[in-house]
């Protein structure tokens, strides 16, 4: 993993395929969180329906942030990755970026899936943030994206 990654595994009892598949439609995504997230909009006309979402991210202490997404690639069955801008800037564009993909492993007649988020770019107050728990929240919600997709698939997560 790399410095300043969020990374967490699991390993699933389905095929690779069957899960991309899943995966492949964003709005299975959201599925997979709990209510620390709210689905504002599904935009988009990608293949496998809406590429595009906006959702608001509740943390701890009332804190809140808007994230814009969308999907930038579909390699079927092996990588998923998008991008989320947080938070407005001045001149309209986002002040923190991210990149987040899903690799997917065939491992022995199942899956294991690696989910990875990387800041790219951060403005001040999403530095703070991060540096003050962020990171560890945004951990705690990776992993129960994946204890929830690996209920779906009737297994367990190895690490999150």
């Amino acid at each position: 993993m790399a410095a300043g990654s969020i990374e967490a595994q699991a390993r699933l009892e389905a095929r690779p395929g069957e899960v991309f598949d899943y995966l492949a439609r964003l709005e299975n995504h959201w599925r997979l969180m709990d209510a620390s997230v709210d689905v504002l909009s599904l935009d988009g006309d990608g293949a496998a329906g809406p590429d595009r979402s906006v959702v608001r991210m509740h943390g701890p202490l009332g804190i809140g942030r808007v994230a814009h997404t969308r999907v930038l690639e579909l390699d079927r069955p092996r990588l998923l990755r998008g991008v989320a801008e947080i938070g407005p800037r001045a001149d309209g564009g986002r002040r923190t970026e991210g990149e987040v993909s899903w690799r997917l492993q065939p491992d022995g007649s199942g899956t294991r899936v690696t989910l990875t988020a990387r800041v790219t770019r951060a403005g001040a107050t999403d530095r703070v943030l991060l540096a003050l728990g962020g990171r560890a929240w945004m951990a705690a919600r990776f992993g129960l994206a994946l204890r929830h997709l690996a209920a779906r698939y009737s297994a367990e997560p190895i690490r999150g």
